[in-house]
């Protein structure tokens, strides 16, 4: 899973961190890998692809703190094939 066109303006009126924290929910829901490159951050789809959830550490953290989720770390792809 590979979300897009999100986290580079803030022009919602829902919190500028909710699409990336619904995209990471519904992927551990689905049992889904997930890729969450930093806007502008070039990755191979066959090799590691970022999975960490890099918004938290510039976004305001919500009330109650942010979810807790199973590291996911750099997946890499390629060796999963």
């Amino acid at each position: 899973m590979l979300p897009i066109h999100w986290a580079t303006f803030n022009l919602a009126p829902h919190p500028w961190a909710e699409p990336g924290e619904g995209t990471l929910a519904t992927a551990h829901a689905a049992g889904a890998r997930i890729a969450l490159p930093r806007p502008g951050e070039p990755f191979e789809p066959s090799g590691k692809v970022p999975g960490d959830p890099w918004w938290r550490g510039v976004a305001l953290a919500p009330a109650g703190g942010w979810p807790v989720w199973p590291a996911v770390g750099e997946l890499d792809l390629a060796a999963d094939s």
